[in-house]
């Protein structure tokens, strides 16, 4: 169990926001802030979605307390990629994912996916932002937020290879 806040664990409400693509290229990005300010994000787009997703986070002050990468493809985590190439004032306390190795990316990936995986680990290396691998059951409180794992990559899964090891996240809050 992580907690990340001292907080009580009274679950608190939240807002979720599901920003919209920035090209014409199908993307995933979410951002959750706490009734206290804190903010997650969830995967973040493409390249193109980058800048738009940075100017969001400025808006909501420029420090994210936990992201979440759902699996390796590049509209999940390529805005991210950018990011942390050009952080600017953003801060990111934690990064999580449950990602297979390389070698398993290479047999069951093609090569366009293997080359997005191996430009991301090399920026997540160079940026020192190396996700932190999650386990199944793992929960998070955050700022009274709980976010509960239930689900990560299982490598016997070969069909649809890549998002079949999407990592599964229960949010609870107040009201929802």
């Amino acid at each position: 169990t992580c907690a990340l806040s001292s907080e009580s664990d009274e679950l608190k409400p939240f807002t979720l926001w599901q920003l919209r693509a920035q090209t014409r290229t199908q993307m995933m990005s979410y951002v959750i802030r706490s009734e206290g300010g804190q903010v997650i994000v969830i995967d973040g787009g493409m390249t193109g979605d980058a800048g738009h997703l940075a100017e969001f986070l400025e808006g909501l002050g420029n420090h994210v307390s936990a992201w979440f990468l759902t699996h390796p493809h590049d509209d999940h985590m390529d805005a991210l990629v950018a990011i942390l190439q050009a952080p600017g004032d953003l801060r990111i306390d934690d990064l999580y994912a449950s990602m297979p190795d390389r070698e398993w990316m290479a047999k069951h990936g093609s090569q366009g996916e293997l080359a997005s995986y191996d430009r991301a680990c090399a920026v997540f290396e160079q940026s020192r932002h190396v996700p932190t691998e999650l386990q199944l059951g793992q929960e998070f409180r955050i700022d009274g937020l709980l976010f509960e794992v239930l689900g990560i990559k299982n490598l016997e899964i070969t069909a649809n290879p890549i998002n079949n090891q999407s990592i599964i996240l229960k949010l609870t809050g107040a009201d929802r």
